[in-house]
């Protein structure tokens, strides 16, 4: 991150992203969540989840992707050893970062909305969709399995208190 925003100080034409699971998670976390928390890269420290989190509010990180990445229940049930790295994160992302960043005071929604949606367009050269998203802001609700669109169920976040539900 300090390389980045070095750069980005220096007037270098840089991007930067992240995903929703390094500003909620860390390093810690995998023994308790197990093959669902095997990524690449790998979860860190608080320390390094902390930066990431300040890199997101002083503009340092321009982008937040879904790093979606789907597994069978076969593929992630070899154990932490051998299971592939990722997890699915479509279905999940604006309620994990507008829970972790928004609720926790770290941002606005509207600088949510520039890091998911505007900032990749402008980046990518692309236009803004101008799609309405029907979303259920401050009710809280638990992620299960049974809420999971997705052919894989390979989250982290399975049994966590979210905010932001997207409707549709």
């Amino acid at each position: 991150i300090e390389l980045i925003r070095a750069a980005k100080r220096r007037g270098v034409r840089v991007t930067a992203e992240t995903c929703p699971h390094y500003f909620t998670f860390i390093d810690e976390d995998v023994e308790r969540i197990g093959v669902n928390a095997k990524m690449n890269p790998p979860l860190r420290s608080k320390e390094d989840r902390d930066a990431i989190i300040e890199a997101i509010v002083d503009g340092t990180i321009d982008c937040i992707s879904t790093d979606h990445a789907p597994h069978s229940a076969e593929e992630k049930g070899r154990g932490l050893a051998s299971a592939p790295n990722g997890i699915i994160g479509l279905q999940t992302s604006f309620a994990a970062a507008y829970t972790y960043l928004v609720k926790a005071g770290h941002i606005t929604l509207e600088r949510l909305s520039e890091l998911l949606t505007y900032n990749p367009c402008k980046i990518l050269g692309i236009a803004v969709p101008e799609e309405i998203i029907d979303i259920e802001i401050e009710e809280p609700f638990v992620f299960d399995e049974s809420m999971i669109l997705s052919k894989s169920h390979n989250s982290p976040y399975i049994c966590m208190t979210l905010y932001g539900k997207v409707i549709r």
